[in-house]
């Protein structure tokens, strides 16, 4: 999924936003995530490095669903690059 919505200039925090925004809502329309994460708004976000050998910094924002009884599964993380390229989304990134 690209969300290149800003031109080539670093993304701003608000625009990163609206780009996991689509990384979490993309997978509710293919069936994927729970139509409960739907009207989830971001719980925070913030700059992370690449972990595992991934290398740069990127934003992490997530989505917490109290709609999810199992905890671990709660919270969805997705990752933006700074330039503002999804990168990845999951449900366990701690």
């Amino acid at each position: 999924m690209k969300c290149r919505i800003h031109g080539n200039a670093p993304a701003r925090e608000n625009i990163d936003i609206k780009c996991a925004v689509l990384g979490k809502t993309i997978p509710v329309k293919r069936g994927k995530l729970d139509h409960s994460w739907t009207t989830i708004k971001h719980e925070k976000n913030e700059h992370v490095d690449g972990k595992k050998g991934r290398k740069g910094k990127k934003w992490n924002v997530s989505f917490k669903n109290p709609a999810v009884i199992r905890t671990d599964k709660s919270t969805r993380f997705v990752f933006i690059s700074l330039p503002g390229s999804y990168v990845t989304a999951n449900i366990t990134w701690q």
